[in-house]
């Protein structure tokens, strides 16, 4: 029986940026850099608890709600933004809730002082803790699956607990108007500057009354974010790549909870389209293709088995072919500072867990030969984790205790493994095909003297061709999907060196 392609990304970019802390305020108008929550919540708050409505492709899929609590006995933590979110999510027919809970704790100078954010999806729980401790200087504790990763961050007075999707409510900002927010992202640990821009007056159908709205792009990941806004500053309605949300009560938010109706296939929904066939796909050994509707560089896509031969801002060409074992005349060694980063422990990716670390022993059984630990962790994490659909964030630790997971829950496993051995390996993100469409995936790269790309989702010891990879990297860099939602095409123009059959034209 084949498999069933599994994925999260989509999942991670839904939970990390659509709708993740969401809050109102109603500052004067700003042309320039935000400068923080004081210009936020320095006015007069008209609106302090808000809740929204999320839809996907038309069914309700879940709500968020956001409020400011004002605590006047406590100047250290005066103000607390808040956030509440959650998910029904369909994946394969596989009906699972995700939810998060969001906090930034300011005191009465309204300087972040601490924050907190945690999500749950079945047995996967991922918390986070940041706390100042001098100046503008941050700790931050990740907690996944009792693995804490501490680090240390630079977080700017001038900064907002912020993710891409969260609504700067400006009442008065005119069409023509920009506004940049600096703002910080407690999953990635990631500074960014978001840019918001005013783009017309709308009339906007609400509850059976037309009500005048402002429309703002919100850009940031490459991806841009419809929001309408009403006179009073209130978000009435937004629009991601992947779903829409809309002003509600609470009584019909809360009614969400307990809707058990189909929901669409989330997976299926954000499938790539493609025009041509490949017969054979998990043994296609090359593949040539072209992308449209997303602009990519040369670099960004070239890799030891991925070739550019034609890039132009409407098109771009790559060539394919199967991973392969290297040839020992071929081997290199690695540069220092990739393989350093290549076996690096991280918050998500636990390679120095005496747990891991164990398992890793255990599974090479005392191999010494790269080529041949890095198949034996192949195949015990094809055997050993349940190919199930997942919306949680990955973390190995979890994965090794629940063995159960998608793609991801694959790669960040046999990834954290390879790295206990002394592997260099890195998590590969992107595209693969399956019964006529391409769909978001993740894989892992081992060096073997070359990079190979294995797939033990799948299988496969070495990857075909069909495995388009985007990029590398972990949640930090899958957010960059974003851009790449609901507008590449791909064409099939070559499957093994032999030509794809013209598609047969409209009727």
């Amino acid at each position: 029986m084949s498999r069933v392609i599994r994925v999260s990304i989509v999942v991670f970019w839904l939970a990390c940026t659509a709708w993740l802390i969401r809050y109102e305020a109603f500052p004067e108008r700003f042309t320039a850099v935000l400068p923080g929550y004081k210009a936020l919540l320095g006015g007069d708050l008209l609106v302090v608890d808000s809740w929204w409505k999320l839809s996907n492709g038309g069914h309700p899929v879940g709500y968020s709600r956001s409020w400011v609590e004002l605590q006047e006995s406590n100047p250290v933590e005066h103000y607390v933004v808040e956030n509440e979110t959650l998910l029904n999510v369909n994946i394969m027919g596989f009906s699972q809730r995700l939810t998060f809970s969001a906090q930034s704790f300011l005191d009465i100078g309204y300087q972040l002082q601490r924050f907190t954010f945690s999500t749950q999806a079945r047995e996967y729980r991922t918390h986070i803790k940041g706390e100042r401790i001098r100046g503008t200087r941050f700790r931050v504790a990740i907690d996944s699956g009792g693995a804490e990763h501490v680090t240390y961050v630079e977080i700017p007075d001038d900064t907002i607990i912020y993710s891409p999707a969260m609504e700067m409510t400006l009442r008065d900002l005119d069409p023509g108007d920009d506004l940049t927010v600096r703002s910080f992202n407690p999953l990635t640990q990631e500074s960014m500057l978001v840019k918001i821009r005013a783009l017309r007056r709308e009339m906007l159908r609400v509850r059976e009354q037309e009500i005048s709205t402002t429309v703002l792009s919100i850009s940031s990941y490459g991806t841009d974010l419809l929001s309408w806004i009403d006179s009073d500053g209130r978000v009435v309605r937004q629009e991601s790549p992947l779903g829409v949300l809309e002003a509600s009560t609470a009584d019909e938010c809360l009614d969400l909870v307990l809707d058990r109706s189909a929901k669409p296939d989330l997976l299926l929904a954000t499938a790539v389209s493609c025009t041509g066939d490949i017969p054979d796909p998990r043994h296609a050994r090359t593949l040539r293709i072209r992308l449209t509707g997303v602009s990519f560089s040369e670099e960004e896509l070239t890799t030891p088995r991925q070739r550019v031969e034609s890039v132009s801002a409407q098109e771009t060409v790559v060539f394919l072919q199967s991973s392969a074992l290297p040839e020992p005349s071929s081997r290199r060694l690695l540069d220092p500072k990739e393989k350093t980063a290549a076996l690096a422990s991280s918050a998500f990716v636990q390679s120095s867990d005496p747990r891991i670390v164990a398992r890793a022993k255990e599974i090479v059984a005392g191999e010494s030969d790269p080529a041949k630990m890095a198949q034996a962790l192949s195949k015990w994490v094809d055997h050993s984790v349940e190919n199930a659909p997942s919306i949680g964030l990955p973390s190995s630790v979890q994965v090794l205790e629940q063995l159960s997971g998608d793609c991801n829950e694959h790669t960040y496993l046999y990834v954290a493994l390879a790295r206990a051995l002394n592997l260099p390996a890195k998590i590969k993100v992107g595209l693969v095909y399956h019964e006529g469409a391409f769909y978001y995936h993740a894989w892992p790269a081992v060096y073997l003297g070359e990079w190979i790309e294995i797939d033990p989702t799948l299988a496969q010891y070495t990857v075909d061709a069909t495995h388009i990879a985007l990029m590398e990297g972990e949640i930090k860099e899958q957010l960059h999907l974003a851009r790449i939602f609901g507008r590449l095409k791909i064409e099939i123009l070559d499957v093994d060196g032999a030509p794809n059959p013209e598609p047969a034209p409209d009727a």
